[in-house]
């Protein structure tokens, strides 16, 4: 009987030892008031670990717990946000679509956005711009499923920066660490201007990428 007892118990806590991080409860009334707060806050904060391989964490719109990402995968990894335990929408890496090859843009990195039964939601792509108010240079550009971009924002190439198409900075993001004791850090959008989250959670992308290198 001891044996079994001991047995079990280390089943167990070989079991609670996989589990890794779970979501906290979100800080709203309702699934669809946590997604409208992600795209209406001035500030979204997502949670990482620069010694995790695959990334988890709690995200916050305004303070307050609105989601969870779980990255997954190696070779085809994903990113998955889900809102009190309800798989959301995910974000992948594209390069066999037909906007990775659209006549006359000139195009870089693109992230896909797709629902939980596959169907494309959007997508940020690297192009270069230029206008009479922004340099010749690469860009997160902002499109819809339809490959039709945003007019009214993109993001610098690492995500540091939003702008209008006039040339005004209306957003900024940064990532740093929680602090110097631990290596849980996070990464923070802010702007006044209402934003797909989507949009925001491709910024974050491109600053957890650039902050862990």
């Amino acid at each position: 009987m001891k044996k079994r007892i001991c047995i079990g118990l280390l089943l167990s806590c070989i079991v609670l030892a996989g589990c890794g991080r779970t979501a906290s409860p979100i800080e709203f009334d309702s699934i669809e008031d946590a997604k409208e707060a992600l795209s209406t806050a001035s500030s979204v904060v997502v949670k990482g670990d620069l010694e995790e391989v695959n990334q988890q964490g709690d995200i916050l719109a305004d303070d307050k717990v609105a989601a969870y990402v779980i990255e997954s995968g190696f070779f085809d990894t994903k990113w998955t946000v889900s809102v009190d335990g309800e798989d959301w929408f995910y974000v992948k890496y594209v390069t066999d679509e037909p906007i990775n090859n659209m006549e006359g843009v000139n195009s870089g990195s693109t992230y896909g956005y797709y629902d939980m039964d596959d169907n494309c939601l959007g997508y940020a792509q690297d192009r270069i711009i230029e206008t009479d108010a922004l340099e010749r240079d690469y860009y997160m550009v902002f499109l819809d499923a339809e490959g039709n971009p945003r007019e009214d924002y993109l993001a610098e190439e690492k995500g540091r920066y939003l702008y209008d198409y006039d040339g005004n900075v209306i957003g900024e993001g940064y990532a740093d660490m929680d602090s110097f004791f631990s290596d849980a850090c996070h990464v923070e959008v802010q702007t006044d201007t209402e934003m797909n989250f989507m949009d925001k959670f491709a910024m974050y992308m491109r600053l957890f990428f650039e902050y862990k290198q």
